[in-house]
């Protein structure tokens, strides 16, 4: 029936998106001597290769994805999506992979390309005590697929690193018409404790012919943490110096008790302005805050290599209420 089918299938990845299984130096301990491990950075793995994203969120569809909306309705967090793709020619030889980077790269994909399937894969949280996962048909273009299965696992655990069991799983078969734009599947998993999350699925599209023509595309994402409230652990960088906001790479310090912590007043401020500005030149703090990557309340002390300048409108509204639920 076709003779030819060139396939290209393309997903989406909602916020986030993170390093997958990715080693770091050691593993971690409590408090003072705990490794600290950067989120800002993110990235995918589509197909088994590495895709950098961390600066372009490109949707296939200008308006909310019904996944979007969902977690909207239920007050989680939602945020832009990346694209990522992996193309085949007419043969069914894979040609390339990449991120989506703008509308008109988009469009020479879709020339190029008889028949597509977009995909979303997505992993939402909020402040709500709870998180989503799955998997939705966001566009279609071309023949449509006589069948489209998609697989996706959420796993977790206390560690960074380590330890990750994947309980949460998802899977459907969407069938001929149903394989339109909207078709979902997703899970909600209740959340009471601080959690290190990453997920992984894929996807077979099988269209019609002789022999009948199946294309796979898989992923993995990683690095997410969330808070006891289900709230995504803050990102944050300090433009002038390049510093980051960093999270803690175990889910198990403990508070100390108020008169172990370290002192912090007007000197210990004082101190550390002084040295940032002969690090990086001089700042204005009226709008800063010094925050400890390491609270104080969890033994984190004055340091320099604890301390990063955060806007305070970021660090009152955004970092001191994720430690608070920690």
């Amino acid at each position: 029936m076709f003779k030819k089918l060139s396939l290209t299938i393309l997903v989406s990845s909602v916020v986030l998106f993170s390093i997958l299984f990715a080693p770091f130096s050691s593993q971690a301990i409590n408090n003072e001597d705990s490794k600290w491990i950067n989120l800002n950075t993110k990235s995918s793995i589509v197909n088994g290769k590495k895709v950098e994203n961390e600066t372009t969120k490109v949707s296939s569809v200008d308006e909310p994805t019904k996944l979007q909306q969902i977690a909207k309705k239920n007050g989680l967090d939602v945020e832009a999506s990346y694209e990522s793709y992996i193309t085949y020619d007419e043969d069914g030889k894979q040609t390339s992979s990449g991120v989506i980077t703008s509308k008109r790269q988009q469009k020479l994909l879709e020339k190029k390309a008889a028949n597509i399937v977009y995909l979303a894969y997505t992993f939402l949280g909020g402040k709500v005590n709870k998180v989503l996962h799955g998997v939705e048909v966001t566009k279609v273009v071309g023949t449509r697929p006589v069948t489209l299965e998609v697989q996706q696992a959420l796993c977790q655990s206390g560690y960074y690193n380590k330890q990750f069991t994947c309980p949460h799983v998802i899977k459907k078969t969407f069938v001929g018409p149903q394989i339109k734009k909207g078709a979902e599947v997703h899970q909600f998993i209740n959340v009471n404790k601080t959690t290190f999350w990453k997920y992984s699925g894929w996807g077979i599209a099988t269209w019609a012919g002789k022999p009948p023509s199946i294309k796979t595309l898989t992923w993995n994402e990683a690095l997410y943490l969330t808070n006891k409230k289900g709230t995504f652990f803050p990102n944050y960088t300090d433009q002038q110096s390049g510093l980051n906001l960093l999270a803690p790479s175990n889910v198990f310090i403990k508070k100390v008790p108020k008169e172990k912590r370290a002192k912090w007043g007007n000197k210990e401020r004082a101190a550390y302005r002084d040295w940032y500005e002969k690090q990086y030149g001089k700042k204005t703090w009226l709008k800063y805050e010094i925050h400890h990557q390491l609270p104080r309340a969890y033994g984190g002390g004055n340091m320099t290599k604890n301390l990063i300048p955060v806007e305070r409108s970021f660090h009152r509204g955004e970092i001191t209420p994720w430690w608070a639920s920690y």
